[in-house]
């Protein structure tokens, strides 16, 4: 999705607290991760300007 600032976000969603757990000791994970640190920044929804309306509205930017 794209924020009201052009932020792009990702949305996803875990399987369960144990799964997230162990996404930081899983070396394919880690890897994903350091890659997107190189080109992302992480952030809090809270920081985007229209995450704070009633309806937030994003802008739908998939590949469907």
């Amino acid at each position: 999705m794209r924020a009201a600032d052009g932020t792009i976000v990702e949305c996803f969603e875990w399987a369960s607290r144990d799964v997230i757990e162990a996404a930081h000791s899983h070396p394919q994970v880690q890897s994903m991760w350091e890659r997107f640190g190189g080109c992302c920044d992480d952030g809090t929804l809270a920081e985007l300007p229209n995450a704070s309306d009633m309806f937030a509205e994003f802008e739908h930017v998939g590949l469907y």
